[in-house]
């Protein structure tokens, strides 16, 4: 590492910009650390976000006396937003899950043949209660 040492005595500001040069000739040892730092911290919240959205699910098919999985393919989005006031309105409700998510979430709750129903973008309908939905 390129240690720059400086003095300030009549030049305002040197010290500033040796901190940055200093951080600009790190080794390339360290510059790929701290971008592997970067990506495993990335990676750790992105299975913290997965790992949640399995929660969700897995409760929701807990909580639900009502559960329906659909492909949903290319759906337009005003399509789907009719679909989700239509069964808000009976006091259920419609998840998109990611197929891989949907699958993982049956599987920990040991519902294989229903795992295989996540094949490509789906849609979850739910309600707790059978109240028309």
């Amino acid at each position: 590492q390129l240690v720059l040492a400086s003095s300030s005595q009549g030049f305002p500001g040197i010290d500033r910009i040796a901190r940055s040069r200093e951080q600009t000739y790190r080794s390339g040892d360290e510059r790929k650390a701290s971008h592997m730092a970067s990506q495993k911290a990335r990676m750790s919240l992105s299975r913290l976000r997965r790992d949640l959205i399995i929660q969700d699910v897995v409760r929701l098919f807990e909580q639900s006396q009502l559960v329906l999985v659909s492909h949903v393919g290319q759906l337009p989005r005003p399509a789907m937003d009719q679909l989700r006031a239509q069964v808000a309105d009976k006091g259920g409700g419609v998840m998109s899950v990611k197929s891989s998510l949907g699958r993982q979430a049956a599987a920990r709750l040991g519902l294989d043949h229903v795992g295989v129903l996540f094949n490509g973008p789906s849609l979850v309908v739910h309600s707790g209660e059978d109240n028309g939905v």
